[in-house]
């Protein structure tokens, strides 16, 4: 009865270890779809925040809709002054055309904690405009140890997209861009060393029982 019972505690302790190593949501912003903003030559679109988790196989999507190439950066600091090195990864993405669907943009193999900043722009004229899809009845889900930080937006766009001047909205803006990041959490030193002893304990019960 007592090795039944041990081999019980082991299996949750481990059970519990691997679920904490499933992907898990970041930060993200989703609900009804009520408006967008367009996305043209001269307006950037941004938001942002902060993790201060280390999570891997991390993905990034945004609600998109439209039918002309879209430029996805990611970076560390936006606004005057704002280079590519502090850009961690870019891309071109495409919309799906209409209705609004959730676009992946990046897959990052490792993102460390700090301050994070997504920016979409496109360099079509106003007539030939993508959107980011808003919500004005915002559901926001945050891993424990991240924040959204809020939106920026710029309407006089020139030279790299995420070095514009933008106008900071809080994140109880009553027109939410909606886009999604997950990741796997990394575990703390003690949480790794907490699935290894229960990785050796059923090895140890097994060994026993054999």
């Amino acid at each position: 009865m007592a090795a039944m019972r041990q081999r019980l505690l082991v299996s949750v302790a481990l059970f519990g270890g691997i679920c904490a190593l499933k992907a898990e949501t970041i930060v993200s912003v989703t609900g009804p779809i009520n408006s967008s903003i367009e996305l043209f030559s001269t307006e950037v679109l941004d938001v942002s925040w902060i993790q201060s988790g280390e999570y891997t196989d991390v993905a990034i999507s945004a609600f998109l809709n439209g039918s002309t190439p879209i430029t996805a950066y990611l970076t560390t600091q936006v606004g005057p002054g704002a280079t590519t090195s502090q850009e961690i990864a870019s891309a071109v993405v495409t919309p799906l055309g209409a209705p609004f669907s959730l676009l992946p943009l990046f897959s990052i193999p490792d993102l460390a904690p700090g301050t994070y900043f997504l920016t979409l722009f496109d360099a079509s004229p106003e007539s030939m405009t993508d959107g980011w899809a808003q919500t004005t009845s915002a559901i926001l889900s945050t891993a424990p140890d991240a924040t959204l930080s809020g939106y920026y937006d710029s309407i006089t766009a020139s030279g790299y997209p995420p070095a514009n001047m933008f106008v900071f909205f809080p994140q109880e803006t009553q027109q939410a861009l909606m886009f999604e990041v997950t990741g796997t959490a990394v575990p703390e030193p003690w949480e790794a060393s907490f699935i290894s002893l229960a990785i050796l304990g059923i090895w140890a019960l097994r060994k026993r029982c054999s």
